[in-house]
């Protein structure tokens, strides 16, 4: 919602703030970065949805496919056990893959504008100094 701490919420603000949420997540449970990369995934498909190109269908396409299997083949004993299994170790490879192939995606269609991240670096520093 628009207001004097938060400009119009297009879109790319979205996929900004979800970025860093992502960032943020990384090294949490798996299951969160996962969902939070798959939320990424999403607002980056509905930017891309009215351009017309087989090579944005495609990439989409195998994204789409990647963030299935995942979801399909997450188990919760990945985020349980106490050390790295070898099931852990292969789906982190196969999530870091999923997640550099949405990343080059979203630079590669310049979905994120410069201003925009910085507005939402700003707007989530402001919050945290609320919070002191």
């Amino acid at each position: 919602m628009a207001g004097p701490d938060r400009p119009k919420l297009s879109l790319g603000y979205h996929l900004a703030e979800a970025l860093f949420n992502l960032g943020y997540s990384q090294g949490g449970p798996i299951y969160r970065t996962l969902s939070k990369s798959r939320h990424v995934y999403r607002i980056a498909r509905a930017m891309l949805k009215g351009r017309k190109s087989e090579e944005i269908a495609q990439r989409l396409a195998d994204l789409k496919g990647a963030s299935s299997y995942l979801k399909k083949v997450y188990e919760p004993s990945l985020d349980i056990e106490p050390m790295p299994t070898e099931k852990r170790i292969v789906f982190e490879m196969k999530l870091d893959e999923f997640q550099d192939d949405l990343l080059e995606l979203i630079g590669d269609y310049d979905l994120v504008d410069t201003k925009i991240l910085s507005d939402v670096y700003n707007m989530q520093w402001r919050k945290n100094q609320n919070k002191e």
